[in-house]
């Protein structure tokens, strides 16, 4: 949770939350031309209870940025326990690099001379990038990772990444070919899939996770946060992915039983 949302009542925090999480899905199907109205109408909230929490545009902006910053943190940190540190760290770039399309647009509104440098925003760049650092230091420890690899050339290739991600035809396979140079000279193939992403086979989970019996609301397999659904079953697992990998897991486990 970002700092600025400690210390709010209980009711006053989920209002807040409604409001970050209705403005997230209304900046990715609208643009960042949405009118605070139609958010406080998303959020179930009234119109003065966004001004309260954000008294301008901008101010909502930054915080469903920082928000999202602080999720991939809490995420990374989530991931630390429950694979190697060579398959978190490059999950959490994967995780950057997919996300880019969906900040970017807030990153353009947010005006350099409208109050720049933001707290709130500024705050959360420098958790992530302790994250960041802490992820990189781990999976080089581990030698997962080349151990000359700076967090500041991490960060450019991250930019460059994304770049080639956004560029179109080929631009995706190439952003996850140019994650294979931070691997380390025999490391282990499986620290990176053929797509840069981290194989989630390659870490197996946690005795907790592995026999089922993960916390509500991750992924059983990898620790992500899971959707709330409103009906129907509750999910196990994030995706097709790690849906397969449980699956071949108890194919596995069957055939050993023979």
């Amino acid at each position: 949770m970002s700092a600025s949302a400690e210390g709010l009542r209980a009711d006053a925090r989920r209002n807040r939350t409604a409001i970050l999480r209705a403005a997230r899905r209304a900046v990715a199907a609208e643009g960042t031309s949405v009118s605070l109205a139609l958010i406080a109408r998303a959020a179930g909230v009234g119109a003065g209870t966004v001004h309260r929490h954000f008294p301008t545009k901008e101010g909502l902006l930054e915080a469903v940025l920082a928000d999202r910053l602080d999720e991939l943190v809490a995420r990374a940190e989530r991931r630390r326990d429950l694979t190697d540190p060579g398959g978190a760290f490059f999950a959490l770039l994967t995780d950057v690099i997919e996300s880019a399309g969906e900040r970017g647009p807030l990153c353009d509104a947010l005006r350099p001379d409208a109050g720049w440098p933001r707290t709130v925003l500024s705050a959360a760049v420098l958790r992530f990038e302790e994250a960041l650092r802490d992820q990189l230091s781990a999976a080089q420890r581990s030698g997962a990772v080349r151990a000359d690899v700076t967090a500041g050339e991490v960060r450019a290739l991250i930019i460059g990444c994304v770049a080639m991600r956004a560029s179109g035809s080929g631009g995706e396979r190439m952003a996850r070919a140019a994650l294979r140079v931070l691997r380390a000279e025999g490391a282990p193939a499986g620290d990176v899939a053929a797509g840069g992403a981290p194989n989630r086979d390659a870490a197996p989970a946690p005795p907790e996770i592995r026999d089922g019996a993960g916390p509500d609301g991750w992924c059983r397999m990898c620790g992500a946060a899971l959707e709330v659904r409103r009906v129907g079953r509750p999910a196990r697992y994030c995706g097709p992915a790690c849906r397969k990998r449980a699956q071949r897991r108890r194919d596995r486990d069957g055939a050993r039983a023979v």
